[in-house]
């Protein structure tokens, strides 16, 4: 079974995607998981220069510029939900070559403090994916304002129970 781990961002997020995916590969014990940052605005010429200096630490950088997200105007989305650059993870079955079985997404704000080999040991659902609860979840038993405020963001969305919303990265 060959996995990846997935960064995905924009040029502006460029910076602690690689402190994120440095930290990665110093948590995977096995260095047959391939680590790739993806840039959805740039190309391969811009990215050369860092793209050599990551190949060192066994990180892969590549442009995969998704031309779909221009069509996503962020006008469309409501403002506390997730901005267009979000949906570029929804593309990663496009962007990882056909040899790879299975892939663990993270996003680039993330600080790794531990063994990732456990969570990509997780087995996942056929046709399925895990996730990881986002505020919603973690405040549905409060009766607080911001528990209401976020009940009825939940249910402007069309979700009837918080464990329906996960996070986005």
């Amino acid at each position: 079974m060959s996995t990846a781990v997935v960064l995905m961002c924009d040029t502006n997020f460029l910076a602690p995607t690689i402190g994120t995916a440095l930290q990665a590969r110093a948590h995977i014990t096995d260095p047959r998981v391939d680590i790739r940052i993806v840039v959805t605005d740039s190309d391969a010429l811009h990215l050369s220069a860092p793209a050599a200096k990551l190949e060192d630490s066994g990180i892969r950088l590549e442009s995969f510029p998704i031309s779909a997200l221009t069509a996503i105007r962020s006008e469309d989305f409501n403002k506390t939900h997730v901005p267009v650059s979000t949906m570029a993870r929804l593309w990663i079955d496009e962007v990882l070559p056909p040899v790879f079985d299975r892939f663990l997404y993270l996003d680039g704000d993330l600080e790794i403090t531990g063994s990732l080999d456990p969570l990509l040991a997780e087995v996942v659902p056929h046709r399925g994916f895990l996730a990881a609860p986002d505020l919603p979840y973690l405040i549905a038993g409060d009766s607080g304002a911001t528990a209401r405020q976020t009940g009825q963001y939940l249910k402007g969305l069309g979700l009837t129970a918080p464990e329906q919303y996960f996070n986005a990265g």
